[in-house]
């Protein structure tokens, strides 16, 4: 589930569709936040359709809009800052000793945003 007070329009989660006529019967489609869903999210905040997508390598590999450079296995630069996956965490490095721990790709679009006032994309790619 979504916490609505993490949100912010853009923000991209899985939206869990159930639909008997289809042949997939059940699937997660990528959908981003739009006013609509803040509204229902404030009325129905426990709805579990409403799913984040976890951060991890994959997730990451598929973001775009700002400059992402991979330096080495564990470890990516966007805008100069650090992003540095130990033990199963990925730690956002800010100035100093600052750390913010990301568990999912809207916290991360929230960062950016926040930090270099670009939008983070997410680009699907349905062979992955």
């Amino acid at each position: 589930m979504l916490n609505i007070k993490e949100l912010r329009i853009g923000n991209y989660h899985l939206y869990h569709m159930i639909d008997n006529s289809d042949n997939r019967k059940e699937w997660d489609e990528l959908c981003q936040i739009d006013p609509l869903d803040f509204e229902y999210l404030t009325n129905y905040p426990n709805d579990e359709c409403y799913n984040p997508i976890i951060l991890d390598e994959n997730t990451l590999s598929k973001c775009g809009g700002v400059l992402i450079k991979r330096i080495s296995e564990n470890h990516w630069q966007i805008n100069n800052y650090d992003i540095v996956l130990e033990r199963g965490v990925f730690n956002f490095l800010l100035s100093g000793s600052n750390i913010i721990q990301l568990t999912y790709l809207h916290e991360l679009q929230n960062l950016i945003f926040y930090i270099t006032g670009s939008e983070l994309t997410f680009i699907l790619n349905r062979d992955n």
